[in-house]
């Protein structure tokens, strides 16, 4: 889930990313489960799309500005191993990181500012290969939008978004296809109305909306997507245990793949993001921080709440790594407001 950036955003020198960075303690309250929780130095500006292979996670931070009379945004792709202090793969490449995933032929990557889904070497060492260029497929002069990305070692699944041509037309559905790990093959699964959320697993994909529906389908396009549950809200995560499929939206609800009714499993909190851990969902709620919920007792409890903004939360090397998108007090210039980052990538023991 991503929104466009109408206000200012400004990375000062000083919260741009460095090339190597140590972990920063950070502030427990009281009531948390969690008692030590790390910060990765350097990760202020917007860090997202965290993703895990082998013992290392990957995530991107972007920076830069808009304004009336233009933008500049760059990002930068980082790597965390299990051991050892996190560093940056890849600093200053123009554009926002629209959405990132690693997979062991590489890093795939949107490139917003392009407009093309790029795949760059795990080692941080040569060239980016472009594997899909959306601007190639055009409607009536207008470019459309890659808006969602997952990808494993049998390939890519991606959502091309049509905008409309007219204010007052109903928003064209979305794209949504599946492409060989070099991009050269391409077959389309189906269309969507209003795409919020992605995930692929084994030879399934899910995609959420706008409106809250859930559809799955199968990769290699035989079929259709359909709709096998439903949320209150937008649909902001997807994830997939088996044949449990569970989405974060105004709650977290879960569904199966072979059928049956959907299952509210929380209802007061506007969550963010999923992880599974163990016989819990670790999960980011908005304005609120990052909680935990018992599959068997449907009881939450906060883990870290001084993070508002989580909108990213994986479970790897027997830690919960999550990305906190909170920015400071906003300052009003002459053209425009300066939210100063102050977020970053946290990581704990759990």
């Amino acid at each position: 889930m991503r929104q466009a950036l109408a206000a200012l955003f400004v990375a000062a020198l000083g919260f741009q990313a460095v090339a190597c960075s140590a972990p920063v303690e950070a502030e427990v309250a009281d009531d948390e489960l969690v008692k030590s929780v790390t910060r990765i130095k350097g990760t202020e500006a917007d860090p997202d799309f965290l993703s895990a292979y082998g013992d290392s996670v990957y995530f991107a931070t972007n920076y830069g500005y808009a304004d009336q009379y233009g933008s500049d945004f760059h990002h930068d792709i980082w790597v965390k191993p299990a051991k050892g202090a996190a560093k940056i793969l890849y600093k200053n490449l123009q554009n926002h990181s629209f959405a990132q995933v690693v997979t062991p032929l590489g890093i795939y990557e949107i490139n917003q500012g392009y407009g093309g889904i790029y795949r760059y070497p795990l080692d941080g060492k040569g060239k980016e290969t472009l594997i899909f260029d959306g601007r190639d497929d055009t409607e009536d002069g207008f470019d459309n939008g890659l808006a969602g990305l997952d990808a494993d070692a049998t390939g890519l699944v991606a959502v091309l978004h049509y905008p409309s041509l007219d204010d007052n037309e109903e928003t064209p559905p979305s794209k949504v296809f599946a492409l060989s790990p070099d991009g050269k093959k391409q077959v389309t699964l189906g269309s969507v109305v209003g795409f919020t959320a992605l995930r692929i697993a084994g030879n399934r994909v899910y995609v959420g909306t706008v409106n809250g529906q859930v559809y799955a389908g199968l990769r290699s396009g035989s079929g259709s997507l359909k709709q096998i549950g439903w949320a209150e809200g937008a649909v902001n995560d997807i994830l997939v245990d088996g044949d449990d499929v569970f989405f974060a939206a105004k709650g977290i609800y879960q569904a199966n793949i072979k059928g049956g009714q959907t299952t509210q499993l929380l209802t007061d909190k506007h969550v963010s993001s999923l992880a599974r851990v163990r016989e819990e969902i670790v999960f980011g709620a908005f304005d609120e921080g990052v909680f935990t919920l018992n599959l068997k007792t449907l009881k939450t409890k906060p883990l870290y709440t001084k993070a508002k903004t989580p909108f990213d939360i994986i479970f790897a090397n027997d830690q919960v790594i999550f990305a906190d998108q909170s920015r400071g007090k906003p300052q009003y210039l002459d053209d425009g407001v300066l939210y100063p980052f102050d977020g970053g990538v946290y990581t704990f023991n759990y």
